[in-house]
């Protein structure tokens, strides 16, 4: 028994110092697992933050509908008014109605439905493609809202039938634009060919003008 015995004690410390060092690698393993996230870990935070980054950016066709709104809005501020409009013909009758009475006249008014007969024969605006203006035919059209193609578009016609000899007599106004601009034509032919030329008249001058600025007559 005193032989055995050493050699006993010899096996239980090489077992127990095993089991020490064992114990400690084990612990050591466990802090690294729980100090490092794993590599799968990693790979999924980034692939959210990628997702996040990406979902806040305006997608291609918002962006594409933005910009259409933008310039349909740009293109329709952009387009200029007519140089003529209802509000302004109001404007203008009520100028010419009060004008005639200074005169001792009575004007009719061109509807823009009923063609417009002077007592001289002529008939307005079926007969523009006779009215000569500077002895050139053909430059005379109606449109009411001051836009065209001809050289005088006419926005507003009107027509006092004399009564005093000699007779038959008439003087025939056209409110035209020229080039972008009111000009004022008037006919007191009485045969021939119908001729137009600009009128002298000071106050239906200034207050076409007036008038088609949008500012009240004078």
């Amino acid at each position: 028994m005193n032989r055995s015995t050493p050699r006993h004690w010899g096996i239980f410390a090489a077992v127990l110092l095993s089991a020490l060092i064992f114990t400690g690698c084990g612990q050591r393993a466990a802090k690294s697992d729980s100090a490092a996230p794993s590599k799968s870990a990693k790979v999924k935070s980034s692939t959210k933050e990628h997702v996040k980054v990406k979902s806040s950016r305006p997608t291609s066709s918002s962006s594409k509908a933005s910009s259409s709104s933008s310039t349909a809005a740009s293109a329709a501020s952009s387009q200029p008014a007519t140089p003529w409009d209802s509000s302004k013909d109001a404007a203008l009758t009520s100028f010419v109605n009060a004008w005639a009475k200074t005169m001792g006249q009575s004007y009719a008014k061109y509807d823009g439905v009923h063609p417009l007969k002077t007592s001289v024969g002529t008939t307005y605006p079926t007969d523009f493609s006779q009215e000569l203006v500077n002895n050139t035919p053909n430059l005379l059209a109606w449109h009411p809202d001051g836009t065209g193609s001809s050289s005088y578009n006419v926005v507003a016609i009107y027509n006092y039938d004399g009564t005093e000899p000699p007779l038959p007599s008439r003087i025939t106004y056209f409110f035209t634009f020229h080039e972008g601009q009111p000009f004022v034509l008037v006919d007191q032919s009485r045969d021939g060919a119908p001729t137009a030329g600009e009128t002298q008249n000071a106050s239906l001058r200034s207050n076409f003008q007036r008038i088609a600025e949008g500012k009240p007559a004078q």
